[in-house]
């Protein structure tokens, strides 16, 4: 159980990851805006949803913030890697 929970917090920092890679903050970051795909056999799909306040951006200050506050939502030491 343990290891599907941290399979899909991973998935979680992976998708807001590509969305920073793509220059997109997503500037709401809670937990009811990740949506969870369970793929039998296979690791979740984990898709960030509600960009209603996103935008794009090259603040990598700004990235580096709202990954953190993932991580700290979930509950990471600020210093475990994804």
């Amino acid at each position: 159980m343990v290891g599907a929970y941290l399979q899909v917090q991973q998935a979680a920092v992976a998708a807001l990851a590509e969305l920073h890679r793509a220059g997109v903050l997503h500037g709401d970051i809670f937990p009811a805006n990740f949506m969870v795909e369970e793929r039998p056999g296979q690791a979740p799909r984990v898709t960030v949803v509600d960009l209603e306040r996103s935008q794009f951006s090259q603040d990598q200050v700004a990235f580096v913030r709202e990954m953190e506050d993932l991580k700290a939502m979930l509950g990471w030491a600020p210093s475990q890697e994804s």
